[in-house]
């Protein structure tokens, strides 16, 4: 396995009871990407040193899921996410 990267320590912590909120005064529907992978490469570790940043993304051949949900005014969304073993 590669060198874990940023992704793993963040799939620990939402395992372990931390979650990420988000909050917003636009009544609007929000979109949620929710992307999660293994980091075999040991490629994530440096472009995912900010989580929010674009070129955090997963090398082709890590294991991955992603899913897309939408958020409604006062909802509580829980996505779930699997990531299939390599």
């Amino acid at each position: 396995m590669g060198s874990g990267g940023v992704s793993f320590l963040l799939l620990a912590n939402i395992v372990n009871g931390k979650a990420f909120c988000f909050v917003t005064t636009d009544p609007s529907p929000q979109v949620l990407d929710a992307t999660a992978w293994i980091d075999e490469a040991g490629a994530s570790a440096v472009s995912c040193a900010d989580i929010a940043s674009v070129a955090c993304q997963p090398s082709p051949g890590d294991p991955q899921v992603h899913r897309t949900a939408e958020l409604l005014w006062g909802e509580v969304k829980i996505i779930a996410l699997q990531i299939p073993g390599p």
